[in-house]
């Protein structure tokens, strides 16, 4: 899944769950889960091969995205800002910890966690954006009309 879509996973977490122990445990656990789904494949193919450049534009719609999905969740959740924040995070840094093994090509003491984040992504398929399309506005759409309104 999308940075910005784990991130809005964690923001529901945080606001269901409301615990501070529970939910930024489930928040990461909820990143394998997404990413076992069928989800958007931005054509990236490794540390030594030229990404295809839908990749650099979904690099940018990411650095759009989530730094708006933060703030839209801290402003709409401000009551829960910190657990809701707590949880975007730990939702997201599964992909944190991944694109540092793809960046440096190494591999390191997490050995065992990226092949296992490897295995889980069978599902990434260029058509994937349609999924998290429709996964994005309906989490959305829960969020906003069963906590805000």
């Amino acid at each position: 899944m999308t940075g910005f879509n784990h991130m809005l996973t964690g923001t529901a977490i945080a606001l269901s769950v409301q615990s501070p122990w529970l939910a930024p445990v489930l928040s990461f656990a909820s990143h394998f889960i997404l990413d076992a789904l069928p989800h958007y494949d931005p054509g990236y193919r490794g540390p030594h091969q030229q990404p295809e450049k839908h990749f650099k534009y979904y690099i940018a719609l990411e650095i759009i995205a989530i730094p708006a999905v933060m703030a839209t969740s801290i402003l709409l959740f401000h009551q829960h800002w910190l657990l809701v924040l707590g949880c975007m995070l730990t939702a997201y840094l599964p992909d944190v910890l991944w694109a540092l093994e793809r960046r440096h090509g190494h591999r390191t003491f997490l050995n065992k966690f990226y092949a296992f984040h490897n295995k889980i992504q069978w599902g990434e398929r260029p058509w994937g954006w349609t999924i998290e399309a429709v996964y994005f506005f309906a989490v959305g759409y829960v969020l906003v009309s069963n906590y805000y309104i």
